[in-house]
């Protein structure tokens, strides 16, 4: 058991929400209370698409400085600004690879979880190195690590997987 514990160890072992793309709800739900105009407006629950979107949230913010009180504005901008940083980061080389790793792992998740559920695998991206795609867990022996190894290569993975599985 120490030994899986030590191969999880470096690795993303949850699906991250990488390029959240619209307000939170907790901000929506707080602007929402402070003004029936503020709570009709879809601009609020809107996904942002592009620049456009962006400034066009931002600046129905700023246009309603006054009544988002009690630092609801503030926080606005902040969210604002982490959308900003999302849409780059999904416009961004790295960031499309990443996501694109993401949504591999999630898939092949659910596939493993049918196809070969017995074995302690976990697929998933590092920790340090997000663009790295891991592939690890304790196998029975070399035989099956190969069938391991041939069954992910079969499923088309973004980048070359790095292979931690170890034989019992």
């Amino acid at each position: 058991m120490k030994k899986l514990e030590t191969l999880k160890s470096n690795m993303v072992l949850y699906s991250a929400t990488l390029d959240t793309l619209k307000l939170s709800e907790f901000l929506i739900d707080e602007i929402a209370e402070l003004s029936d105009f503020l709570k009709k407006n879809t601009i609020l629950s809107k996904e942002i698409k592009d620049k456009e979107d962006l400034k066009s949230l931002k600046l129905f913010i700023v246009k309603n400085k006054e009544a988002l009180i009690n630092g609801i504005y503030e926080y606005s901008l902040e969210e604002i600004k982490e959308l900003n940083d999302n849409l780059n980061f999904r416009n961004s080389q790295d960031g499309k690879l990443i996501l694109e790793i993401e949504d591999w792992v999630l898939k092949m998740r659910r596939v493993h979880a049918i196809v070969i559920e017995k074995l302690e695998l976990f697929v998933t991206r590092s920790l340090t190195e997000p663009t790295k795609l891991l592939i690890g867990g304790i196998v029975k022996n070399e035989n099956v690590l190969n069938k391991v190894v041939d069954f992910f290569e079969k499923q088309s993975p973004p980048v070359r997987p790095n292979y931690k599985l170890e034989i019992e």
